[in-house]
């Protein structure tokens, strides 16, 4: 089972197994991101990913690991790095671990919390939202700016993960 991954360099030739990740796409970039990844019977190994490498989320909770880049989003078996499926295409630009080890997704206008039957579902808020930028943890609740749609104006909004509702933090 993988166990940790961590972000390196292209590796010299030979010096671990390697793994590509890839799809056929008219659209793909030329760009790799190399991933080594540590099992917990300490084998260690290799994997490339089409794309810049925008973010992992990994999680205890969950049996996938997911490899976001600007190409793919890509999802992994943790019991082996296999393939479960690749997102090609995708609008995320973030992957965050919540306090309680779940993980949140977000694109420029939306939030997504993956399930625990690995579905990705739309976190609703009351607002139309563009740019949406991480900013922090306080407790049990996601700090998020944003630009309100319509508006126009930098807003701060919270989502509080006890019952996944966003609300307007302060209007600067």
């Amino acid at each position: 089972m993988i166990k940790r991954l961590e972000i390196i360099n292209q590796p010299f030739s030979g010096q671990f197994k390697e793994r590509i990740y890839d799809t056929q796409n008219a659209w793909n970039s030329q760009n790799w991101t190399w991933i080594k990844v540590l099992e917990d019977n300490g084998f260690e190994w290799c994997g490339q990913f089409r794309g810049v490498l925008l973010s992992i989320g990994f999680s205890n909770k969950i049996k996938y690991l997911y490899i976001l880049t600007s190409d793919n989003l890509y999802v992994l078996d943790k019991l082996g790095g296999d393939i479960h499926k690749i997102i090609p295409q995708t609008n995320f630009k973030n992957i965050i671990n919540t306090p309680n080890d779940d993980l949140i997704f977000y694109d420029d206008n939306n939030l997504f919390l993956l399930s625990e039957q690995n579905q990705i579902l739309k976190i609703e808020t009351t607002i139309s939202m563009d740019f949406i930028e991480f900013k922090t943890w306080e407790g049990n609740k996601f700090i998020f700016d944003c630009y309100e749609i319509g508006i126009w104006n930098n807003v701060t909004m919270e989502l509080d993960m006890e019952n996944l509702l966003i609300n307007k933090r302060n209007v600067t």
